[in-house]
């Protein structure tokens, strides 16, 4: 039996646990399209025949560093210079118990079953940590599924206390890796490679305790498809649960240094067919996590989102739905 053959019958009967090599993945990622979107469908069956289902979550951010954004100079990244300063509204503008509550309550109404609490920057202050813990009993007590802690890097100490004081089964840890390996980091995101393994012990550590993770990564970076395999098997290698697939994408007023070199034309824009292969490739590279298509931070006036619209719907293998902070939640689920 050839390989192809191999993957789908291991598929059909139950005993596909994932591509595990850089060698697998770029060679599905090279099988005519038709084939490659095939299997990762055939991977969604038995995700949903398995009893997996869709969820929805939806971000409410702090104002970190004093409300003044991020501190950070990723690559990537346009928060620090326009989008929080152009949209402030979108983050909570007061950091209070009853502020991140009150935003809680609107996602559930919106349809989210999970909520997100998101500190910009490396990692959280010790104070607006206190003041978003104090608030989680009641956001349980809105009826989320769970609740998601994104406070950048976490030290082993405090993801044990949160273990310690909340349980294991009602909180999830978001930290994305955005690239496969440190070198990536540095090269891509222009950030220090000890930033990158601190990400990877943040999420390491609260698997180590027995907590559901979230952590995906960035395609149209300037990465190639060698590079994406890194990502697949670094986000595989912790066994997360869920994992973003966070497109970027840019408006007129980003000045982060990715989309400067985008437009000077030293990055090529990933088509929507490669898109969709990468994607397909993740969905074989990691079948026990829930995936979810992310294109930019919702933002699509005078900027370039529609480039990629074509994959929210080609993409017909999602399992998560990303709420966004501004607009309304569509009916669609993957």
């Amino acid at each position: 039996m050839n390989k192809l053959g191999q993957i789908e019958n291991n598929i059909r009967s139950g005993l596909f646990f994932g591509l595990s090599s850089k060698e697998e993945l770029l060679y599905v990622y090279s099988l005519p399209l038709p084939q490659l979107v095939e299997l990762a469908m055939a991977v969604r069956a038995k995700r949903k025949q398995g009893g997996a289902g869709p969820d929805c979550c939806a971000s409410g951010y702090l104002p970190h560093n004093g409300g003044r954004g991020c501190e950070m100079s990723c690559g990537f990244c346009g928060f620090p210079q326009s989008i929080y300063q152009w949209n402030p509204q979108q983050f909570v503008s007061k950091l209070t118990e009853g502020a991140i509550i009150e935003d809680a309550k609107k996602k559930k109404e919106m349809g989210a079953t999970r909520y997100k609490i998101v500190s910009l920057g490396c990692s959280i202050r010790d104070d607006e940590y206190e003041i978003a813990i104090k608030a989680l009993p009641k956001l349980y007590g809105l009826g989320f599924e769970k609740i998601c802690l994104s406070f950048g890097i976490l030290s082993d100490d405090r993801i044990r206390g949160l273990v310690n004081k909340f349980g294991k089964e009602k909180i999830e840890i978001n930290h994305n890796l955005e690239v496969g390996t440190p070198e990536l980091y540095e090269k891509l995101i222009g950030n220090d490679k000890l930033l990158w393994m601190a990400r990877y012990n943040t999420i390491s550590n609260a698997k180590k305790y027995g907590l559901s993770v979230c952590s995906g990564g960035l395609v149209g970076i300037g990465e190639t498809v060698n590079d994406q395999t890194e990502l697949v098997l670094a986000l595989r290698s912790l066994d997360v649960n869920s994992s973003p697939f966070n497109v970027f994408v840019m408006d007129k007023n980003d000045k982060s240094a990715i989309a400067e070199k985008i437009r000077e034309g030293r990055i090529k824009r990933p088509s929507d067919e490669e898109l969709l292969r990468i994607l397909c490739m993740w969905r074989l590279g990691m079948p026990k996590a829930s995936i979810a298509v992310n294109s930019g931070y919702g933002i699509t006036r005078e900027g370039d989102f529609g480039i990629y619209s074509g994959i929210i719907e080609l993409a017909l293998i999602n399992d998560k739905v990303s709420l966004p902070n501004q607009g309304i939640l569509g009916k669609r689920r993957y």
